[in-house]
């Protein structure tokens, strides 16, 4: 390994670092049955309005801090009807569904691709967006 190295630095070649791990805080409210309202960041910035786009990178962790009656929030891996269709993988924490509440999702773990936040009941509406994971 000390070969290795010493070849790299005398060649101008870097290994990958790791890259920090960030947290994102979103609040999300709602006032009506086909949006979300989103305030916070991702790791392109602000996240604000109806149904934004999330973005973040493995081993990001998102919390939504959800005041939001009569709208259960779900993070999903299809934007669907229902309780069904959760992710299973990254450590999710609280409870899905909530609506007075805060969960949060660390994507340690998880496949680069496309999830959803979603309102339960109001899927068929368009209530959610996504998020990506890169």
């Amino acid at each position: 390994m000390r070969s290795l190295l010493l070849l790299s630095f005398l060649l101008g070649f870097s290994f990958p670092t790791n890259a920090k791990s960030e947290t994102y805080y979103i609040d999300v409210s709602a006032e009506s049955i086909s949006d979300y309202i989103l305030s916070g960041s991702d790791k392109n910035g602000f996240v604000i309005g109806n149904d934004p786009t999330i973005t973040v990178n493995q081993g990001d962790t998102v919390i939504f801090d959800i005041d939001a009656f009569r709208h259960p929030f779900y993070i999903k891996t299809e934007f669907s009807r229902g309780s069904g269709k959760q992710v299973t993988t990254g450590t999710l924490s609280g409870t899905p569904g909530t609506q007075d509440g805060k969960i949060s999702w660390n994507t340690t773990g998880v496949s680069e691709g496309t999830y959803y936040y979603v309102c339960s009941p109001h899927a068929p509406f368009g209530m959610g967006g996504s998020i990506i994971v890169e």
